[in-house]
């Protein structure tokens, strides 16, 4: 080093280890340290600074509005983790209310009561979309205990979550009520159709796969400015989310979820009536 010459450091590590990948990042940080102490050295020499040799200082200035600054994390795991909590919250509960209960032959005994279909698929549709919220709420509880406790290990030194206020808790929750309403119509629809809770779990896999792939697919997207993403369901109240979360609330957005996703649970009550009016339903058979 004294003479000029340069020094080529060798440093072995194996990459299959975590704990050797770690050694090996932390020794070239340090060697690294090592090369800039040598070249301020040299260069205090000629009379010079490290920052001589960087003419163009560069600062990057954040202009969102200061509630949402840090929300990035947020938006990005929230809506995923409720979208999949929801549908994992209602599957099992949602197939054994309908086709569990014609396994054991106690579906034919509920629909000869007195009360209408209509208010039957009602009611087992509220039945699995409270399990379904509760769900979600309580792992939303878990996640911002986790961000809170260990942030910086997640990588979240700088998380905002004071920009979770009461509206915004508000504007999630309704969001949630919607999406989980429908999730339930849709599950208790096919579980319905199911001649067995085996089949009925053939039919919602497929739903259930599908909301994984959407909620990861957007899990970096923004929300876009086009009104008809809005009318997807599912798609449209992840994106939603993001903008209720980053502050960035538009209400034709909102209202376009809102109504759309409405629309679909009604339409799902629909046929869920027809199917309860159906006699191939009384058959706990199936046949």
């Amino acid at each position: 080093i004294e003479n000029g010459e340069r020094i080529d450091a060798l440093v072995f590590y194996n990459s299959t280890s975590r704990g050797s990948a770690y050694g090996a990042q932390m020794v070239q940080n340090a060697l690294a340290s090592y090369s800039s102490f040598l070249l301020s050295e040299k260069l205090l020499e000629h009379g010079l600074t490290i920052e001589d040799l960087n003419p163009v200082n560069v600062e990057k200035i954040d202009v969102a509005p200061e509630e949402s600054q840090g929300t990035e994390i947020l938006a990005t795991l929230i809506p995923y983790l409720l979208l999949i909590y929801i549908f994992a919250g209602a599957m099992n509960i949602g197939l054994d209310t309908t086709a569990g209960e014609k396994e054991r032959g106690s579906m034919p005994v509920l629909l000869v009561n007195q009360v209408s279909r209509s208010s039957i698929a009602t009611g087992k549709i509220l039945y699995v979309m409270t399990i379904a919220i509760l769900n979600s709420i309580f792992t939303f509880i878990g996640l911002i205990i986790a961000f809170k406790l260990g942030g910086p290990a997640f990588g979240a030194e700088n998380l905002n979550l004071s920009s979770l206020s009461v509206s915004t808790l508000v504007g999630l929750f309704i969001t949630l009520l919607t999406m989980s309403g429908l999730a339930a119509a849709l599950i208790v629809l096919l579980g319905s159709i199911a001649r067995n809770v085996k089949e009925g779990s053939g039919y919602v896999m497929p739903i259930y796969i599908m909301a994984i792939v959407l909620g990861i697919a957007t899990m970096q997207m923004e929300s876009p400015d086009n009104p008809l993403l809005y009318l997807i369901p599912l798609v449209n109240s992840i994106f939603v989310m993001k903008d209720i979360i980053t502050v960035n609330f538009v209400t034709a957005r909102f209202l376009l979820m809102l109504i759309s996703n409405l629309a679909y649970v009604s339409i799902f009550i629909y046929f869920l009536t027809r199917v309860f009016n159906s006699e191939r339903i009384m058959d706990s058979s199936g046949s």
